[in-house]
């Protein structure tokens, strides 16, 4: 997990600092960020859920994360697969702002 975005952000940094703990998911990160363990790089819509968990820097957005949707070819053109398609776009377009850290 060295090379995911996060631990690239982390080690720009604080290039010299020794990380104790590791963990090969956002939600271990997450929870050893909850349980006090020290500094974890969260996406936002992640960390703001916890009231107990401080940004200590605002978002940054680094590259283009998308969401995949996959299906067989032969059920491409189902009108049920269509409109799941047109739904889940609306459904995350909605979000937008949580999902980028936009503070109402």
């Amino acid at each position: 997990m060295a090379q995911v975005p996060q631990a690239r952000w982390l080690r720009a940094r604080l290039p010299t600092v020794n990380c104790r703990f590791t963990f090969n998911s956002i939600e271990g990160t997450h929870q050893a960020a909850r349980a006090g363990l020290g500094v974890a790089v969260l996406p936002a819509f992640v960390g703001d859920r916890q009231p107990e968990l401080e940004r200590l820097t605002e978002p940054e957005l680094s590259g283009e994360w998308g969401v995949h949707v996959l299906t067989h070819p032969d059920l491409r053109r189902s009108a049920r697969i269509r409109l799941f398609m047109r739904e889940i776009t609306a459904l995350i377009g909605a979000q937008e702002p949580r999902l980028l850290g936009i503070r109402e």
